[in-house]
């Protein structure tokens, strides 16, 4: 998921896959993909876009910043804060369900820790992810342990688990 984010792009050549930038002329799939910020959008279209002589094409919304003004203008400040509030209703929305998600026993993560494996399980008909030891990978964490609380430092206990050639917790997944 993308979470909402204040920019989408920190300028127009790197915007978005659905834009382009072609010298004096900005285009978009639509308003929300320009920006979720009502504020900054705004800014964008009614200051610093006209400033620098840009011009902007919103092809689902039917806007060009040429033909603006009048009620137009009012139609996208308030298409742009409904975006913006649509992104922070869905961002709720969306962290509510994953600490759900999380309470149930879910693991969310794409890897598991080193010493764990993800296994999936049935649980009410959904497939349920979450972590079990790794037998293999727990010895050599118990080790890992073992050796710290006897004052080895972990430079020493990298070299000494690279020279019994036990792979990195990369290596073995």
């Amino acid at each position: 998921m993308k979470s909402r984010r204040t920019r989408r792009a920190d300028s127009p050549e790197t915007s978005s896959g659905f834009s382009k930038f072609f010298g004096s002329l900005l285009t978009q799939g639509d308003l929300s993909r320009f920006g979720r910020n009502y504020m900054e959008a705004g800014v964008y279209l009614e200051q610093i876009f006209p400033l620098l002589g840009v011009r902007f094409l919103s092809v689902d919304d039917h806007y060009d910043s040429r033909e603006a003004g009048g009620n137009r203008e009012l139609e996208i400040s308030v298409k742009n804060i409904c975006h913006h509030a649509y992104a922070k209703d869905i961002s709720a929305k969306i962290c509510t369900h994953l600490e759900l998600r999380k309470k149930c026993g879910w693991y969310l993560a794409k890897t598991a820790p080193y010493g764990y494996r993800i296994a999936c399980a049935k649980t009410g008909g959904a497939e349920r992810r979450m972590l079990v030891t790794d037998e293999t990978q727990a010895k050599v964490v118990r080790k890992i342990f073992a050796l710290r609380l006897q004052g080895v430092g972990v430079t020493a206990i990298a070299r000494l688990l690279n020279d019994e050639g036990i792979p990195t917790g990369r290596l073995s997944r």
